[in-house]
């Protein structure tokens, strides 16, 4: 009998390599462990480090919960819990969220000014 040993195989060699490529998001990271409670399924689920059961459920520090059922759902909490790619002036009126998809934008205007009439399409 011989002894053969098979090289391990990575199933997704190519999305591991590509997660690397976020290593310059170190910041967001950081965000995303500060601002949501259980933030590995997030951060794992974002670059598509191996598999994601879906739905899973988003839940903020500040309170505001998510359930998220796919990636694209991922992606979309991401940019807007993690990356701060919107800003919200505490003291505005009026917010109107034109495309809200699943409403990820106006919970987080709805958190950051609490005053302001909302209106999500």
């Amino acid at each position: 009998m011989r002894n053969v040993s098979l090289p391990l195989r990575d199933p997704m060699p190519g999305r591991w390599l590509s997660s690397l490529a976020y290593l310059d998001r170190a910041p967001e990271l950081w965000k995303c462990a500060r601002r949501v409670r259980d933030w590995w399924p997030t951060t794992r689920a974002y670059p598509q480090l191996g598999e994601t059961k879906y739905p899973f459920d988003f839940r903020t520090h500040s309170g505001l919960e998510i359930e998220l059922r796919d990636f694209s759902e991922v992606a979309t909490a991401w940019v807007v819990f993690c990356r701060d790619e919107y800003v919200v002036p505490p003291k505005a009126k009026t917010i109107v969220d034109l495309g809200a998809n699943y409403g990820a934008f106006t919970l987080l205007a709805a958190a950051q000014a609490p005053r302001a009439r909302i209106v999500s399409l």
